[in-house]
């Protein structure tokens, strides 16, 4: 998809884990709002993607 050394599948890992901290960790800071769709519409399109390899 993009450049550079990193493959795609270690990029969508650090989005599930980046996901898990601002869920857990920043949105209950900010009044428990959910993350924006347009995150997760992303990350559902870069993991369909990634699993067509």
């Amino acid at each position: 998809m993009g450049h550079g050394p990193a493959p795609d599948a270690e990029i969508l890992q650090g989005f599930e884990v980046t996901g898990h901290f601002l869920k857990n960790h920043l949105a209950p800071q900010l009044g428990n709002r959910p993350l924006p769709e347009a995150r997760a519409r992303y990350v559902a399109r870069f993991a369909a993607e990634v699993a067509k390899g």
